[in-house]
Formats: structure tokens, C-alpha cells, sequence
């Protein structure tokens, strides 16, 4: 079997900038490099999230490399990519065989506990995110908004937090009022398989905010234990946990890690 080549979109707040998206997903891309596939970082922006999304498909490579194609989103990445994949030419919608959201929206979009346990992590810099832009700069913010407090073990938190500081910018949080849950996304291809790894702990995405039956186009898939918080993607080890579980509800068990996860520079 061919390498699966994945096309990554980040989440607010890093998702316009290669570089920062580079940054928030390097543990992911390395979880995914060690199975001998290959990891490529999209930068996307806009108003809207179909702005978003078309935004996405015109950064893609003019001419899709061989192989399986799979799209990957983190938190509202997780829309961008779904909503790009709804989008796509027909041709784009054949060769997607794998959609990954990790920490991000189904189809059903976000629930209204997700929204509110969103907002009483960061209430003030949440609400401003609607009026102008929303701007994370206090370190107890960050481990409210990511970690919700906790870190995980091997997270370098002096150096990550300093890291989300220095790359802060106003964001606005205008697309998130489509993940209203209102209505679905765009229906997937028929021939995507699909899923959606969440942490038990995440304020947003979670189980605890998301009592919601399982649906047929898009298994889910709760990671648990300590650090499955919304920020898990800056953990070594939960990131590594989740492309394992990804990759495993995909059918795609059998691409093991080729000598174990590695830390990604």
C-alpha cells in the first residue's frame, strides 16, 4: 500500500499562518510521518467557513499527488475540512478516501454546551472574539482555553504557553456561529470514511458536552485519560494516542509506526 498523503488544517488562531499551524500540529505530523505517510500543513482564511474552506481547496497542490488523499482538521479545522471536502470538484471528492477531525466538530456540528464551556474558559477575550477579534495573550487564559488547567506530563508548558504568546493575533470567532447547532454540514462523499477523535476532557468537543448518539457517516472515537484536554495536540504521547486511534477506526490498523514515536522539532 501507497503512503496516504494528508492535507492539515489548524484551528483558530493558528490556522492562517503555515508556520504557527506547523507549530500547533507538529506532534500530529510526526505521528503521522512515523507511519511512513506523509503530513502537509494547509493555511486557509476568511469570513465565512465556506470562505474557510475555499480558501483550503485553493491552497491545495495544483495536481493531487498519487496515492490515498485524506484530510485532517483540528477544532474548527475540523469544519474547514469538512466544509472543503463538501466543496471540492468531483474529481477532489473521488480521490479524498480519509477525513480525520481531531478535537473538532462532526456533522452536526458543535453542541450548545460546547459553546459555553468555550466560553467560561476565557468569557471576556470569547465575547470580544464576536465584535472585533479575540486575542489570547495571559498565560492563565491559554491553560483555561487548551489545557483547562492541567498539563499533560510532557508538555512543556513554560515553553509552549510563550510560544502561543509570541504567535497571538486578533481572531475572529464570526465563523464559529455556523457550527451553531442548526442544521448539518454539507453531506460527505459516500466513499470518505470518516472519523472523529475526541478527548473525554475537552470543553468543547467532549463527551461531557456531547451526549449526542453515535451517526453512521462519522464514528466517534473518545480518547480518555490524563491530558485529553482541548489542547492535547501539544502532548507527544495524546497526539500519538489519537492518530493511532484514528488511524484504526479508518481501517488503517495495519500501518504501524516504524520505530516509535519520536519528538517532533
Amino acid at each position: 500500500m501507497s503512503g496516504i498523503t494528508w492535507f492539515l488544517a489548524s484551528g483558530l488562531g493558528s490556522h492562517a499562518n503555515e508556520e504557527v499551524a506547523r507549530y500547533w500540529l507538529k506532534h500530529v505530523i510526526a505521528a503521522i510521518e512515523d507511519r511512513g505517510d506523509r503530513a502537509h500543513v494547509v493555511p486557509c482564511d476568511g469570513v465565512t467557513l465556506s470562505d474557510h474552506g475555499q480558501s483550503f481547496l485553493a491552497n491545495l497542490p495544483g495536481q493531487l499527488p498519487e496515492g490515498p488523499i485524506g484530510f485532517l482538521g483540528y477544532s474548527f479545522g475540523g469544519a474547514i475540512v469538512q466544509m472543503a471536502l463538501a466543496m471540492g470538484s468531483d474529481e477532489l471528492r473521488r480521490r479524498v478516501e480519509y477525513l480525520f477531525v481531531l478535537n473538532g466538530p462532526g456533522p452536526r456540528k458543535m453542541t450548545l454546551k460546547g459553546y459555553w464551556g468555550g466560553f467560561t474558559s476565557i468569557p471576556v477575550p470569547y465575547l470580544l472574539g464576536f465584535f472585533g477579534g479575540i486575542e489570547v495573550k495571559h498565560e492563565d487564559d491559554w491553560r483555561r482555553l487548551l489545557f483547562q488547567g492541567e498539563i499533560g506530563e510532557d508538555v512543556r508548558t513554560r515553553d509552549v504557553i510563550a510560544e502561543l504568546q509570541r504567535n497571538a493575533h486578533p481572531t475572529s470567532l464570526v465563523p464559529c456561529i455556523e457550527l451553531l447547532p442548526i442544521g448539518r454540514m454539507r453531506p460527505l462523499p459516500s466513499g470518505t470514511r470518516a472519523v472523529r477523535v475526541v478527548g473525554a476532557d475537552d470543553h468543547m468537543f467532549g463527551p461531557k458536552v456531547d451526549e449526542r448518539p453515535q451517526i453512521p457517516e462519522m464514528e466517534r472515537v473518545v480518547l480518555h485519560g490524563p491530558g485529553s484536554y482541548h489542547g492535547l495536540v501539544f502532548s507527544l504521547s495524546m497526539s500519538g494516542r489519537a492518530v493511532t486511534m484514528g488511524y484504526d477506526a479508518l481501517g488503517l490498523a495495519s500501518r504501524a509506526r516504524g520505530g516509535g514515536l519520536r519528538e517532533a522539532r
